[in-house]
């Protein structure tokens, strides 16, 4: 059997079974990653006790002791620009307490100085992240880095939306993220593989 003929196949088999050939929306893993770009480190949760940086009236605290952060946020992608439905398992946050990613949605297509989006925990809040970069160079914007493969994706906030709020009197965080993607392969998507992989088989023996 060709290859044109075994894609026609799965194609049919796809149809016939009612499975979706492609999806607007796609399950992605957001998994946090340890490195640096530029004066940006990740990935921490930090006490937001440190430098300040002004931008538009807003106070951003990019400082204090730090705790490394590790795990991994599922979400949906749904273009180029929008992830919604954050959710996590378990992060680890070494020497403090651990959380877990209950919602939130992100939007990089933005215009510079909004708000992007949330990132909604169970233990330090609700994260507020703009689309901000520090004008004194301190820290990237946050969004998408291409010729950064290991963690192409790179965040922070506070836990508070600095540009509406004071920052609270206690249980102030800041959180540096670097995030490598992953799509999450769908059943689907998975059973098309399988058949696939199937059709090749058979199209391999008929040839012997």
């Amino acid at each position: 059997m060709s290859r044109p003929m075994i894609l026609r196949a799965v194609i049919l088999l796809a149809v016939v079974a009612g499975l979706p050939i492609a999806s607007s929306s796609t399950p992605i893993e957001l998994g946090l990653t340890s490195g640096s770009s530029g004066n940006l480190s990740f990935s921490f949760l930090h006490n937001a006790t440190g430098a300040v940086q002004t931008e538009d009236g807003a106070d951003f605290f990019r400082g204090g002791s730090t705790q490394v952060i590790a795990g991994s946020i599922t979400a949906t992608w749904d273009d180029a620009n929008l992830f919604t439905n954050l959710s996590s398992g378990t992060i680890s946050v070494t020497g403090g307490a651990d959380f877990a990613v209950t919602g939130g949605s992100l939007d990089f297509g933005v215009a510079a100085g909004a708000l992007i989006g949330t990132i909604v925990t169970d233990t330090y809040g609700t994260f507020y992240f703009y689309n901000y970069a520090f004008s004194s160079g301190a820290t990237p914007a946050n969004g998408f880095y291409p010729a950064d493969p290991n963690h192409p994706l790179h965040l922070w906030a506070n836990n508070w939306d600095n540009k509406n709020e004071a920052k609270p009197s206690s249980g102030a965080k800041g959180i540096d993220l670097g995030l490598r993607l992953t799509v999450v392969p769908e059943p689907n998507t998975a059973l098309l593989f399988g058949m696939c992989i199937v059709a090749i088989k058979v199209g391999a023996r008929r040839r012997e």
